[in-house]
């Protein structure tokens, strides 16, 4: 092995010792629950549920109109959105799996992390049964309680 190869893969041997060492102290637990929370609550369709797994000011992106909500009144405009858009689709019985974090790092109290999702509904218009994958990037941010909450989120389909 050159010198140089050996070098680069001592480099990318400390990275990632130090990316797996940095993680092991990250609540993954903590922010998957809040946003398994999250996402239950938009499942059911539920306003109040899904409000609270927020913090103050939010911002979000998705793959419906309008694309972007941020601002004092972002949850509630998001989540009428999002009813609306499966309304119209004709998107029903869903359910959404947040499955293992695939990065994430913190900074005091934010936490960067990217999920992937398991998604499933019924399409009412085709009657048939979906299935998708999609990432969901989150920025989390720790309340004053110590509960740790959405502050940002964007949504991307996979397939």
């Amino acid at each position: 092995m050159s010198t140089i190869k050996a070098i680069r893969l001592c480099c990318f041997s400390a990275a990632m010792l130090f990316a797996m060492a940095s993680n092991a102290d990250i609540p993954i637990d903590e922010i998957k629950a809040v946003l398994q929370a999250n996402v239950n609550a938009l499942a059911k369709k539920d306003a109040a549920a899904f409000a609270v797994t927020y913090a103050t000011n939010p911002s979000m992106i998705d793959d419906n109109p309008p694309y972007s909500w941020s601002g004092k009144n972002a949850v509630n405009h998001y989540f009428n959105d999002v009813m609306e858009f499966a309304k119209k689709g004709g998107f029903t019985d869903a359910t959404v799996t947040v499955t293992e974090v695939t990065h994430a790092t913190q900074d005091g109290s934010k936490i960067y992390a990217v999920f992937p999702l398991d998604i499933s509904y019924k399409d009412t218009k085709t009657n048939t049964a979906v299935k998708l994958k999609a990432a969901e990037t989150v920025v989390f941010k720790k309340s004053i309680n110590g509960k740790w909450l959405i502050k940002s989120s964007a949504w991307a389909l996979i397939n």
